[in-house]
């Protein structure tokens, strides 16, 4: 028995080591026994110990349900993307998916089974075993994720090159002929993309076009680029071209340094100099006043248009 390779082993599981672990380095059971009683070792599932006074993080937990559910399993649907940071996609519980046997029933988490899952769909996130970005979109998909956060995360992936659509596309056709829930959604959200959606760079550029759909406005262009006459490009969050007008959800407008809002200052005078109107949102105002929001946007539309 040799404690010193038990807490290295630990250590490279967020302090969590299983049954068959234990006693591979040795330990009978009656020395388990010993350290949980000893108070070196806590029990967290039936066959899985964690090393006492680790410290109990989601990545902890989403741990312990993958050494649970055995040999393949992997973190999956909500809980691989939080684990990805996906924006605005919150997990309460850890899941875990499965193949080829049972999904266990364990308290603590959610377990699935699915046994199309190949070798491309299996990644890591430090030392956890999750689905890929492509396949966790997939599981998004099919587990009743509204359509405009579905597709906010899709950007997410694709703005930080987690994957691409290309990959996507290739699960997509896989999911397609086996029939795997969401799997339609996704490809039209991935289509509307191959047609020239552009993606949007935030959660709360996202959230900004929600209120824009929320209080029935046009739709407006995403990440619309406009050429300065003093050179340069600006990049609108949404715009509404053939009007003139631009919107940028500028969330952190006042935690920027003085030099950035300047740059953003001058970017909006020279917008400004062709005609353009720009109006920045901040978080508070999209959270707090989307109302006014859309009653502003409305009347710079009557009054672009009647211009």
């Amino acid at each position: 028995m040799n404690d010193a390779a038990l807490l290295r082993l630990a250590g490279r599981q967020h302090g969590l080591v299983t049954l068959a672990q234990l006693t591979a380095l040795g330990f009978t059971e009656k020395a388990i026994r010993h350290r949980v009683t000893a108070g070196v070792l806590f029990r967290v599932h039936r066959g899985i110990y964690a090393v006492t006074g680790t410290r109990d993080s989601f990545e902890f937990r989403v741990m312990a349900a993958v050494l649970a559910a055995g040999d393949g399993a992997l973190a999956s649907h909500r809980c691989a993307a939080s684990l990805y940071g996906l924006r605005r996609i919150r997990c309460d519980e850890p899941e875990v998916t499965v193949s080829g046997r049972t999904a266990p029933r364990i308290d603590g988490f959610r377990a699935h089974r699915r046994d199309v899952l190949t070798a491309v769909d299996r990644s890591r996130i430090g030392l956890i075993p999750v689905t890929s970005p492509a396949w966790t979109l997939l599981d998004l998909a099919g587990d009743g994720t509204e359509r405009n956060r579905l597709g906010g995360a899709l950007d997410d992936v694709l703005v930080r090159k987690l994957t691409s659509l290309t990959a996507i596309e290739r699960v997509l056709t896989r999911a397609l002929g086996l029939h795997v829930p969401g799997a339609v959604l996704l490809a039209e959200l991935v289509d509307e993309r191959r047609q020239g959606k552009q993606p949007s760079q935030t959660g709360l550029e996202d959230e900004l076009l929600e209120v824009f759909r929320a209080y029935g406005l046009p739709e407006p262009e995403r990440q619309f680029k406009l050429r300065l006459p003093g050179g340069g490009t600006a990049i609108f969050d949404a715009a509404y071209p053939d009007l003139r007008l631009g919107f940028e959800a500028d969330g952190d407008r006042w935690h920027k340094g003085l030099l950035d809002r300047m740059r953003d200052e001058a970017r909006d005078e020279q917008a400004g100099l062709i005609g353009w109107t720009t109006k920045r949102y901040s978080t508070e105002d999209i959270r707090e006043r989307p109302g006014g929001i859309a009653d502003e946007v409305f009347r710079l539309r009557r009054e672009a248009e009647a211009a």
